[in-house]
């Protein structure tokens, strides 16, 4: 339900990242910020939301380039605070998988964009913003160099929960600096990754930072599929190209190349005449010497003479 989701800043920027963690950019990734703008998607607190990134368009089997490696986060704040101030608390986040070796975006990419996200249970009834989130950490050895990709849904949560927390501001959570933020990361082992931002909110208040799947138990869920934001997969240092055969047969004429060309044609007097050939080459030709047939009577003759 694409029509749940805050506008793109254009579309024709809606693949690119944020990257100074003090835009105001950085809420939602639009400068359209008026929820009239947006429908509302209803969903049941305790149930799984679908989030799908795609690559412009439809294209979602390949929804973030492999090396856009990085965590995946969700948040949520009253809708009618529209994103301003300490209201966004975190519902889910997972960075590297120490048991599969994998980021969260590897993840992601196998799955076809989607990841599922539970709705609290212990949330109020109410109208919020969902805001999804990938951090691309590529470039994020540098101040700077981390891209950053949220956006925001619009729901109506229905439920028995009572609790709607207090959380962070956006921007504001994020320093630049931040261990999750500037990053040089491994290409094997990034077991000591912590995934920026707040803690998943947890009601008995033991919230504590992780490196993974957190409490928000990911499960599916034929609650209505949202087609997230469009993080942009920049091309990575392979080119697709036409395949060319390891081996074919063609027929093909034989280029016949002369190894020099004669200006003039000089034939030997007694032996050979002189013709001209193609492309101004000299080609000899011999005599041949025409003898008549033998008569009956030479025959004989020779027959005799072969028996003395």
């Amino acid at each position: 339900m694409t029509q749940c989701i805050r506008p793109y800043i254009t579309r024709s920027t809606r693949t690119y990242p944020v990257r100074n963690v003090t835009s105001t950019d950085l809420t939602c990734r639009t400068s359209n910020m008026d929820a009239s703008a947006t429908e509302d998607c209803p969903i049941e607190a305790g149930s799984a939301i679908t989030l799908q990134w795609c690559h412009t368009g439809a294209n979602c089997s390949n929804p973030i380039s492999q090396s856009h490696t990085g965590p995946i986060m969700a948040y949520m704040a009253p809708l009618d605070s529209n994103g301003a101030g300490d209201v966004w608390f975190k519902i889910y986040e997972e960075g590297w998988d120490n048991t599969t070796k994998q980021w969260s975006t590897d993840k992601l990419i196998a799955n076809a964009g989607k990841r599922d996200v539970i709705i609290p249970s212990y949330l109020k009834a109410g109208n919020y913003l969902l805001r999804s989130e990938i951090i691309a950490l590529h470039d994020a050895r540098v101040v700077g160099g981390a891209q950053f990709f949220p956006n925001c849904v619009q729901l109506t949560v229905t439920g028995n929960g009572n609790i709607v927390p207090t959380g962070v501001a956006i921007p504001g959570a994020y320093g630049e600096r931040d261990p999750g933020i500037l990053y040089s990361r491994s290409f094997t082992d990034n077991s000591g990754y912590v995934i920026p931002g707040p803690p998943v909110y947890v009601p008995d208040g033991s919230n504590s930072t992780t490196t993974g799947n957190t409490s928000s138990e990911v499960q599916s869920s034929s609650e209505p599929s949202v087609q997230s934001s469009e993080p942009t997969p920049s091309p990575s240092s392979s080119a697709s190209a036409a395949s060319t055969p390891t081996s074919t047969s063609v027929a093909s004429p034989v280029n016949l190349t002369p190894t020099s060309s004669v200006s003039k044609c000089r034939p030997r007097p007694t032996s050979a005449k002189c013709m001209k050939g193609s492309g101004g080459v000299a080609r000899r030709m011999a005599k041949r010497t025409v003898l008549p047939s033998p008569t009956p009577e030479q025959q004989q003759q020779q027959q005799r003479r072969a028996e003395l």
